[in-house]
């Protein structure tokens, strides 16, 4: 799979997983998070994770077929890179109130 930021950057990635937030029992917005499968450093990746840049993300399949949008997230919420010999990984988290 594929993500295309709204700037038109395509990373490789897992599937998204987007869960609903809750506090005190009422809805307060939601999750966004998946991993990317391309080496990419802390620098590079505060160049990527922009307001702008997040609040459109096209997933794709590996042929570049547009399979579904995700929009509206507006904040970066966690960003992990884990380095490794074989091949480093970074898990992204974005999040929109309702």
């Amino acid at each position: 799979m594929k993500v295309i930021f709204k700037d038109g950057t395509c990373k490789k990635c897992s599937f998204p997983t987007e869960q609903k937030v809750f506090r005190n029992g009422e809805a307060v917005g939601w999750l966004c998070s998946f991993s990317l499968s391309e080496t990419i450093t802390s620098s590079e990746l505060d160049e990527l994770l922009t307001s702008e840049n997040v609040s459109e993300l096209t997933f794709c399949n590996d042929t570049s077929e547009e399979l579904f949008k995700i929009t509206e997230y507006a904040k970066v919420t966690s960003a992990i890179i884990r380095y490794s010999e074989e091949a480093s990984k970074t898990e992204v988290q974005f999040s929109k109130g309702i």
